[in-house]
């Protein structure tokens, strides 16, 4: 043991100026470690003179391990700086973009908000120049109630009272429009004048038939077409473009009688056709012939504007019977 003792010495003291170095950056624990790694060899047989070799060699190792570790570490922390360096750059080049593409997106909404603008005013300025300012649809008075309840519907539905149409002009209605190959019964008929000859064959109770007046821009619904007069005749042209408003007898449809134009009776009932139905949020106002209606109607808790204008209506010599309430 005193033997082991005094090799061990002497190898400590023999790899001390190397080991001095290492010692100064390692730990107690190292030390500790080392001396332990001797005192093995020992025990296994090597002389000192090898001892001391393989402490050297151990030393040189882990030594160049250090070495590697910091080289590999610092290589690390520069990649670590460089990555910063490139994630700060394309952080910057995607703020940049990001930029760039809010600036492109908000002036494609400008454009497009402008183009919205251009093709509105365009429109308004086609329904100003050609004075529409709603479209009509004509019902009995006791139909109201449920249009104000349900919105308003095409010619096929249970919601209806009592229809002010004639048979005979049904019929011929019970076809196709060339457009969209729709029967003419799946839309609700709207009118450019409501003082045409529709009303004036049922001049006789006109005071029963009150006229809704919508919303213009149900014109501008991409599922809405137009007619240059009444649908069931042959003849008559169907459109969907507002540019081809233009292609109307407006003449005849602003004036207070049809008779003065060659094809004036069918060109006065050009219509209006949207499918299906028609949303009461578009409805604007409600024209009568006579306070009885108009009370009728406030009585139904309408917030709508109720009109009296006979001016829609047509002149009679004869006192029109006054109407029973149900």
């Amino acid at each position: 043991m005193l033997k082991l003792v005094k090799n061990l010495g002497v190898v400590i003291s023999i790899v001390h100026k190397n080991l001095h170095d290492m010692l100064k950056e390692e730990l107690f624990e190292a030390k500790v470690k080392r001396i332990e790694i001797a005192e093995r060899y020992f025990k296994l047989g090597y002389s000192v003179e090898h001892v001391n070799k393989k402490l050297e060699i151990d030393y040189y190792k882990e030594c160049e391990e250090i070495k590697q570790i910091k080289s590999l570490k610092a290589k690390n922390e520069e990649n670590e700086n460089n990555d910063e360096d490139n994630i700060s750059i394309v952080a910057k080049r995607r703020r940049k973009i990001s930029r760039r593409k809010f600036q492109s997106i908000k002036e494609s909404e400008k454009q497009i908000s402008n183009k919205i603008n251009l093709s509105k005013n365009n429109n308004d300025n086609i329904m100003n120049d050609l004075e529409i300012k709603y479209i009509y649809h004509m019902t009995h008075y006791s139909n109201i109630k449920n249009i104000l309840n349900n919105g308003l519907y095409s010619h096929s539905n249970a919601l209806v009272h009592k229809h002010i149409d004639n048979k005979e002009v049904n019929d011929r209605r019970n076809k196709a429009e060339p457009i969209y190959k729709k029967n003419l019964h799946s839309y609700v008929p709207f009118y450019f004048n409501p003082k045409n000859p529709m009303l004036f064959v049922n001049k006789e109770y006109q005071n029963d038939i009150v006229i809704l007046a919508f919303s213009r821009n149900l014109l501008f619904e991409e599922s809405t077409i137009f007619t240059d007069g009444n649908a069931a005749a042959n003849k008559t042209k169907y459109y969907k473009k507002i540019e081809d408003l233009g292609k109307l007898n407006w003449k005849c449809l602003h004036a207070n009688n049809w008779i003065d134009f060659e094809d004036g009776k069918r060109e006065k009932m050009a219509e209006i056709l949207i499918p299906q139905k028609v949303s009461i949020q578009y409805l604007e106002k409600i024209y009568c012939y006579d306070s009885e209606t108009k009370n009728y109607i406030l009585n139904l808790n309408t917030q709508l504007q109720v009109e009296i204008n006979t001016s829609f209506y047509f002149n009679l010599k004869t006192k029109v019977e006054k109407k029973s309430f149900f």
